[in-house]
């Protein structure tokens, strides 16, 4: 479990940040998604394309909302809305490219979406402590982990930006399932319960390689295991209030440890909800 971040500030963030962040909020909207529409057709995304989209906005929005509730300034709490808006811009031509999101099949989506930041030239007015920092956040929002060398101005925006993007995709996955939308999981195993190594790690609070999950049980067991991954308490709480562990039980099905699971997992998400006195935040 990552020691407690909450009273870490990201690099500091001149004015010029938050005109930044809208300019490429429009950006994003208008010119380079428009670069992706289906040819021939209304100007519409392709499905999964449509679905990145959304994504980066909620994820731009729970980045928000974290710096908020940690007290971050105006200007900091821009950058981590700016990362959010950057961390993604690589699945368009990935999407393009490989048809497909999977990265150990085609590209690291993060470095793509930092070589789209630099081609477009979107940062040129922030100052190079700034850009270094969105740079970290963006390569490494992917990570298994937060690599042991990061710089430490630079790990507060690492941290938040992986916390806003796991939030979200805690969402996404139960949307898909509720609506059955097996365009998101097209060859992979719905029935099958976790595997026992997934299971077994998930005890042992482990994190466990992309190469190992055969199911989408093992993708939801792994969403557990995610919680150790959390850097923040306004996270955990948003988490809570959001219903997440609950909604990845409803969702899996029935096998012997599936009980203990949920119960450890939402034990310790109360536990550290409560490491700090603050009002629970409403989803």
């Amino acid at each position: 479990m990552p020691p407690s971040l909450d009273a870490t500030r990201p690099t500091p963030a001149g004015p010029e940040t938050p005109a930044a962040a809208r300019r490429v909020r429009d950006w994003f909207d208008t010119a380079y998604v428009r670069n992706y529409a289906e040819p021939d057709g209304d100007g519409s995304l392709p499905p999964l394309l449509e679905l990145k989209r959304t994504h980066t906005h909620r994820v731009a929005a729970n980045a928000r909302r974290i710096a908020t509730d940690l007290g971050w300034d105006e200007a900091a709490t821009a950058l981590a809305e700016l990362a959010g808006l950057l961390h993604d811009l690589g699945r368009f031509p990935q999407y393009r490219q490989y048809r497909t999101f999977r990265d150990h099949q085609s590209a690291d989506h993060a470095r793509l979406s930092w070589e789209a930041v630099q081609s477009h030239r979107l940062l040129a007015e922030l100052p190079p402590a700034t850009v270094a920092s969105l740079e970290t956040a963006v390569r490494g929002h992917n990570r298994r982990q937060i690599p042991a060398d990061t710089p430490a101005a630079h790990r507060p925006l690492l941290a938040l930006i992986r916390d806003a993007d796991k939030l979200d995709i805690f969402f996404v996955v139960a949307e898909a399932i509720h609506n059955d939308r097996r365009l998101l999981y097209p060859d992979v195993d719905t029935t099958s319960p976790p595997s026992p190594a997934v299971i077994a790690a998930c005890r042992r609070r482990e994190t466990v390689p992309y190469r190992q999950i055969r199911s989408l049980a093992d993708s939801l067991v792994l969403q557990l295991l995610w919680l150790h991954d959390i850097n923040f308490t306004p996270t955990i709480r948003l988490m809570l209030a959001r219903g997440v562990v609950e909604r990845i039980g409803a969702n899996l099905p029935d096998f012997p440890e599936k009980q203990e699971l949920l119960d450890s997992t939402l034990a310790e998400a109360r536990r550290r909800a409560a490491t700090q006195a603050a009002k629970p935040a409403p989803a």
